[in-house]
């Protein structure tokens, strides 16, 4: 479908399957929910393609040509992060711009209770993708 590229990447011991368009500086990462896969964000990936992004997405694990884990009943939200977070380090993406999922998600698992509203995120030494703006 209009030049969407198809690749797998291993994610935490499971191949994720990844659908990505577009090479601009900017990168928009597309998460379906259950039962869905990748193949939803179709439209949408293709319209910010075309005006400068880079968009992917990829089906998440048990979902599409995705892998299973072994005890996926064992899943936790930590676990889609990590595999968001796998994912961008596979395609040696090191910078999300306001990416609001992983602010939430920082704030899920830190336990902190903080929220960014906005702001840069980049690769750290060690722990993954980490704020480089300050919390408000």
């Amino acid at each position: 479908m209009e030049k969407i590229e198809h690749q797998f990447v291993e994610v935490g011991g499971l191949k994720l399957h990844v659908a990505e368009i577009g090479r601009g500086p900017k990168l928009v990462v597309f998460l379906h929910g259950f039962p869905e896969v990748w193949y939803s964000w179709r439209h949408q990936m293709i319209a910010v393609a075309n005006n400068g992004y880079r968009a992917i997405a990829f089906d998440c694990r048990g979902c599409g040509l995705s892998e299973l884990p072994a005890e996926p009943e064992k899943a936790t939200f930590k676990d889609l992060v990590d595999e968001v977070v796998g994912v961008l380090d596979a395609l040696a993406i090191d910078k999300v711009i306001y990416a609001k999922l992983v602010a939430e998600v920082n704030r899920r698992t830190s336990g902190k209770g903080n929220e960014f509203k906005g702001g840069e995120y980049t690769r750290a030494e060690e722990g993954g993708l980490q704020p480089s703006l300050s919390r408000v």
